[in-house]
């Protein structure tokens, strides 16, 4: 595990992409453990906003 100094992430982004399957999840999941960071998933803001039809 790489450790890292929190207030040196304060600009820190990060896009994952990748295919179906391919880590895409997992790799997010470690890197909000890792460095505490928020994580953002595209897939479900888009099926929020089509489940309400925004």
């Amino acid at each position: 595990m790489v450790k890292v100094n929190v207030s040196l992430c304060s600009a820190f982004r990060a896009v994952i992409l990748g295919a179906p399957a391919s880590g895409k999840g997992t790799i997010s999941s470690r890197m909000v453990k890792a460095f505490g960071v928020t994580h953002i998933s595209a897939g479900d803001r888009l099926r929020d906003h089509v489940a309400r039809g925004t």
